[in-house]
């Protein structure tokens, strides 16, 4: 299939990450084209990667609209897909003159996409909105997200929810975070403190400050945690104030932009999310996947992703009380912090620490209980489709859409056609998600969440 793939170019953070693996793995058996419309560190990757990739870089939207028509009749791709503002707008474009499919991945939502830049927000933002509705297919990574389209009247079955993914098995092996944070940062840290990391671009829609005001009332409480802010971006300067008035500036690390992520996780115990707006953030995925704790603002498919209180902690965006909170329980029990990594290990990946929160709690699965090798091992098989080899489902998102899981006549699991989940008990009931799942399981692991397919609720499956 010939796939034409469009993007800014200037993507960074979570964006960079789905792009760039969703266009090297659709290379190894597709033949693509990737488009960019600005040249970059980004574009330059992907050349090296093999990927064929063609720049269009006139500011000029009729100049711009001009080559990218004269490369889609060279190419003829038979789907073009779009990622962000500017690829939306010129794909709008050609779809008004060529009889293509045009589908674009909604990584945001488009309405608070330049919160905090007014002109952007009635300039970019307005041709945004207006491009979307020209489009033919939707790509949502997060249920909350599709259900928002739906809302503002995008056509459910032009919907499909497909959630980020991240491999877990390519961990930071060894690691001294002393050294790391003391060569990269300059931060002199020890193993009595607990660090709470957050990686982000320092704009409004990240909400930076709710998470300084937040970190500023748990340290008074728990002196030994600290505060990493992985990024960068134009609230800096007013970041910096706020630690200074806040009396924690000796306790928040300013790194700047962080390329390589995974040792910064790492060298975590936290890893934080206080955006007003996400939809499956990697970030968050990505320090998990290095053992950190999560505790994020309830925005996007963090509830879908995150058993409050069981796998981490969730609170109400701008909700600094809340936040502190939940620091504060994290960084007063290491124990606390390990029990709830392995949880969330289990539930994600597999962890390959053993259950260190004392006596198993009732009903544990026997993956718990198993050598951490054979947990993981395990936990790699079924990642596929969510199922090891007991026929145990496992309530996840992000895995392979079992958010959306029912059962057929076999007792298999599926994906519903258009990636939406179905509907119980008739049209106004509630969607059935993995939120609605977890609530109404009967029988199921106490330390991973697994439940057996025979224990699902019946209505809809």
């Amino acid at each position: 299939m010939r796939i034409m793939q469009m993007m800014g170019g200037g993507d960074v953070g979570g964006a960079k990450t789905h792009i760039f693996s969703l266009v090297r793995e659709l290379n190894k058996y597709h033949e693509i084209c990737m488009v960019s419309f600005r040249d970059g560190p980004f574009p330059q990757e992907m050349r090296a990667e093999g990927i064929r990739v063609e720049l269009i870089l006139s500011k000029n939207p009729l100049a711009a609209r001009r080559q990218l028509l004269a490369l889609v009749d060279e190419f003829q791709p038979e789907l073009i897909h779009c990622h962000g503002g500017r690829a939306n707008m010129m794909g709008a474009m050609v779809r008004a003159k060529r009889e293509i499919p045009v589908m674009t991945t909604v990584h945001s939502d488009y309405k608070l996409d330049y919160l905090g830049s007014p002109l952007k927000q009635y300039t970019l933002g307005t041709v945004n909105a207006v491009s979307l509705r020209k489009l033919d297919y939707y790509q949502a990574v997060a249920d909350r997200m599709a259900q928002t389209l739906i809302a503002r009247d995008f056509d459910p079955e032009h919907l499909f929810t497909i959630y980020n993914g991240m491999d877990f098995g390519t961990r930071v092996g060894d690691f001294d975070r002393t050294a790391y944070c003391q060569e990269r940062f300059g931060a002199e840290v020890d193993d009595s403190m607990v660090l709470c990391g957050l990686a982000a671009r320092l704009t409004a829609v990240k909400d930076i400050a709710t998470a300084i005001r937040g970190f500023a009332q748990a340290a008074q409480r728990q002196p030994q945690l600290r505060l990493f802010l992985a990024g960068d971006g134009e609230d800096t300067p007013a970041l910096r104030r706020q630690a200074e008035e806040l009396g924690v500036a000796d306790k928040v690390v300013f790194c700047g932009w962080v390329s390589e992520i995974a040792p910064f996780f790492a060298a975590m115990d936290i890893t934080l999310l206080t955006s007003l707006s996400e939809t499956f953030p990697y970030s968050i995925l990505e320090g998990i996947r290095e053992g950190c704790v999560p505790v994020c603002s309830d925005v996007g498919g963090m509830a879908e992703l995150i058993a409050d209180g069981e796998t981490g902690y969730i609170f109400r965006p701008r909700d600094d009380r809340a936040l502190a909170e939940a620091l504060v329980s994290l960084a007063s029990e290491k124990l606390c912090r390990k029990a709830v990594c392995m949880c969330a290990g289990a539930v994600f990946a597999g962890c390959d620490a053993p259950h260190t929160g004392g006596e198993l709690p009732a009903g544990t699965c026997k993956v718990c209980t198993e050598k951490p090798d054979t947990r993981r091992s395990r936990a790699v098989r079924g990642c596929a489709d969510g199922r090891d080899d007991r026929g145990t489902a496992r309530i996840r998102s992000g895995g392979a859409g079992l958010s959306d899981l029912r059962r057929s006549g076999g007792g298999k699991a599926e994906i519903p056609r258009a990636g939406m989940p179905e509907r119980a008990g008739g049209a106004g009931a509630a969607p059935v998600t993995a939120v609605s799942l977890r609530r109404k399981k009967q029988r199921s692991c106490g330390a991973c969440g697994a439940v057996r397919l025979s224990d699902l609720p019946s209505a809809g499956f």
